[in-house]
């Protein structure tokens, strides 16, 4: 949903101004990690700290973000269009810790949990609701027969 009550997006969820397919005769850009320019028209990458995007609909967030938060995640923004986004977050699960004698890793960095990060960073929240699930229900299993 959207966060703040004048509808205002954060500095990292701007409308795509312009996002051409890539032209076949020219040699594509060295990507830049994390730079949504250099990745491509409706390209998106997700890891455990971080959201890129380049012009993609809000909506397609929702199945990547499901499958990080292990829960069904519905949009309803009620934004249309395609946008860039470039989000980052701490994760919650703390660092394994180094073997005896290994190099520590290096101390986390200062970016937030994912849910206050959408919130600063995007102008989104997530919200918890009842609805609907999917279920499966097995009326019967039969072990099968020796053809």
């Amino acid at each position: 949903m959207l966060a703040r009550k004048d509808g205002s997006l954060g500095p990292g969820l701007t409308e795509s101004k312009a996002c051409a397919p890539p032209d076949p005769t020219q040699r594509p850009p060295l990507p830049k990690m994390g730079d949504p320019s250099t990745m491509g028209c409706g390209g998106m990458m997700i890891g455990a700290r971080a959201l890129t995007a380049a012009s993609v609909p809000v909506a397609d967030l929702a199945a990547p973000l499901s499958r990080l938060l292990e829960r069904l995640v519905v949009d309803k923004t009620g934004l249309t269009g395609k946008f860039d986004i470039k989000v980052e977050w701490t994760p919650d699960e703390a660092p394994p810790q180094p073997a005896p004698g290994a190099l520590a890793p290096p101390p986390p960095d200062a970016a937030p949990s994912l849910f206050t990060a959408f919130h600063e960073q995007l102008g989104l929240k997530f919200e918890p609701q009842k609805g609907p699930v999917e279920i499966l229900v097995v009326d019967r299993a039969e072990k099968p027969s020796d053809n």
